[in-house]
C-alpha cells in the first residue's frame, strides 16, 4: 500500500516552480510522538510535491502559510 495521510504545519512558505509545467513545492512539519525522555514531541519534516497546482493552492500555500494547519493525502516516492 503506497498512501500517505498527514496533518502538520508549514515551517516556511511553498516554493512554486516551472513554466508551462508547474510544481510547488514544500514541507510538512508533523509530530510522531512524543518522547518521554526529553519531554518533547518527536518532529518529522516531509518533503512534498503537488504537480499542476490550481492558483488558489498557490497563492494559499506561498502567501497565507503562517500557522497553517493542513492535511494531505497522496503517494509515496522514495
Amino acid at each position: 500500500m503506497n498512501r500517505f495521510n498527514g496533518v502538520g504545519t508549514l515551517p516556511r512558505a511553498a516554493i512554486l516552480n516551472g513554466g508551462e509545467k508547474k510544481v510547488l513545492r514544500f514541507t510538512l512539519r508533523t509530530c510522531l510522538g512524543f518522547n518521554s525522555k526529553t519531554q518533547k514531541d518527536r518532529l518529522a519534516f516531509v518533503p512534498c510535491v503537488v504537480f499542476k497546482p490550481s492558483q488558489a493552492l498557490v497563492q494559499m500555500l506561498t502567501e497565507h502559510f503562517n500557522g497553517m494547519v493542513i492535511g494531505l493525502e497522496g503517494r509515496v516516492n522514495t
